[in-house]
């Protein structure tokens, strides 16, 4: 998602991009957002309490699941919603 949101941050350089979750590869992935210039325009949320989630899907123009492992989308279905 990094790499993608780097080369759409090119084009639109207004474009944000918030990562709400936490886990073991949260410091790597700063890292590379530091990497490949986005750093300032990337907000890791870590883990969101399920009851502010709405919030967070209501000022998001996209969302996007970029997991492997995520088997029922329920991430997509709780945005829609």
């Amino acid at each position: 998602m990094l790499r993608a949101f780097a080369l759409l941050a090119r084009a639109y350089p207004g474009a944000r991009l918030e990562i709400a979750g936490d886990g073991p590869r949260r410091a790597s992935l700063a890292s590379l957002a530091g990497e490949l210039g986005v750093a300032s325009r990337v907000r890791f949320l870590g883990a969101v309490p399920h009851h502010e989630l709405p919030a967070v899907y209501a000022r998001a123009e996209l969302c996007v699941l970029s997991s492997r492992f995520e088997s029922q989308g329920m991430v997509v279905l709780e945005a829609a919603a």
